[in-house]
């Protein structure tokens, strides 16, 4: 499994390391990206996110519930 630490190095993450990082389920992880609170690309049938707008919105974002 990859550290964290490395994740943070990644200019592209996926959605199962958005979800390693968040320490949160694959389906969690999908409805979050779905939701798009960041900018996601899809490439084929793989979406991808780019690191440094998922880690802005992580660190500086609203106070904000997410509800499923």
């Amino acid at each position: 499994m990859m550290e964290l630490g490395n994740l943070r190095q990644k200019d592209i993450l996926t959605v199962m390391e958005i979800a390693i990082i968040l320490e949160i389920g694959r389906n969690s992880a999908y409805k979050l990206v779905k939701e798009q609170p960041f900018p996601v690309k899809t490439i084929g049938k793989k979406k991808v996110i780019p690191a440094s707008t998922f880690f802005e919105w992580l660190n500086n974002g609203q106070n904000e519930a997410i509800d499923w």
